[in-house]
Formats: structure tokens, C-alpha cells, sequence
């Protein structure tokens, strides 16, 4: 762990420590934990979804078609919805509407979240500073047409507003 991950991961360890007075942990046991979980304080990496990640944990390799076991009946309905989500955002990309007519795709990407956890795009920790970006984008050739807006960016932390339908929606009206 480099000097800036430890300074973080003391601070951490302090804030956690203040807000849970009847936790019994040293800072020692604590960094190992971190060290272990491979929670990064300062380096952000790909992400993937929760599901996927917490399924990769799991015992299985893939899910099974007609499961008896409640994780893989999640993940099989998980994948039905990102693979119909696919399909729709790729016949969305190839439809080509009428002149009139721009189709957009909205792509939140999360900037800064300490502490990170390498490869999940969300985690629960004390006092995270979180700040979004939303990115409103023609889908392939539409930006060409006359009346379709360019691409809008807007960037806003949790202190502002959060990531609920309805703060999406505000950001972008």
C-alpha cells in the first residue's frame, strides 16, 4: 500500500472507528482488511455491476438453465435484462429514424468515489465523497442531423443531489 493509500486508509480507519465506538479494531487489523477485501483508496479501474461481481465469487462457473439455487435464478434473470437492454440500445444504434427524429442514449459514469473497490461500480463505506457525470449522446450517425443537440455533459457530487431517477431526470432538464 502506497503513502497516499495509507493516508487514506488511516483516516478511514479513524472516521470508521468515530462512528462505530464499539467496533474493537486496530489500525493494523484494519489496513490487512482492506488490504484483503482489495478496497483501493486512490486508483479507480474498470467497473462491473454488483450482480456480476458477487456471482464471479460464487461457487458456480455459470449459472444454471433450470437452477434449484436462488443465485443462479438472479443471475440468469440479470442477464436476461442486460442482454434485452443490449439488443434494444443495438437496434436503437441501427434504426435509422426519420429526419426529425434523434435517438439518445444517457451513460452515468461514476468520477470519484474514495474509497474505490476495484472492479464494483458501488460500495458502502463511511463518509464516501461520490460525484457523477451524465452523459446525454445521439446514438452513432444521428448527431449529423440538423436539430440534435451535440453531446451534454453534467457533473454533480452527492452533496447536490444523489442518483435516483428523479435526480437524473433534474440534472439533465
Amino acid at each position: 500500500m502506497g503513502t497516499a493509500s495509507k493516508c487514506h486508509c488511516a483516516l478511514h480507519a479513524k472516521s470508521l472507528l468515530e462512528n462505530h465506538p464499539n467496533l474493537q479494531i486496530g489500525y493494523d487489523s484494519y489496513q490487512k482488511w482492506v488490504v484483503a477485501k482489495g478496497i483501493s483508496f486512490v486508483k479507480l479501474e474498470v467497473e462491473e455491476c454488483e450482480q456480476c461481481m458477487a456471482f464471479k465469487l460464487n461457487e458456480h462457473s455459470q449459472p444454471q438453465e433450470n437452477p434449484d439455487c436462488d443465485s443462479c435464478k438472479i443471475q440468469l434473470e440479470h442477464k436476461q435484462n442486460y442482454v434485452s437492454g443490449r439488443i434494444h440500445y443495438k437496434k436503437d444504434t441501427e434504426e435509422d429514424a426519420d429526419e426529425r427524429t434523434t435517438i439518445y442514449k444517457a451513460d452515468m459514469q461514476k468520477v470519484i468515489m474514495l474509497p474505490s473497490m476495484p472492479g464494483v461500480k458501488s460500495c458502502v463505506f463511511v463518509n464516501p465523497l461520490v460525484a457523477y457525470h451524465e452523459t446525454f449522446a445521439p446514438l452513432s450517425d444521428q448527431h449529423k442531423k440538423k436539430h440534435a443537440k451535440q453531446v451534454t455533459s453534467i457533473l454533480w457530487h452527492e452533496g447536490i443531489s444523489g442518483r435516483s431517477a428523479a435526480d437524473v431526470t433534474s440534472a439533465f432538464i
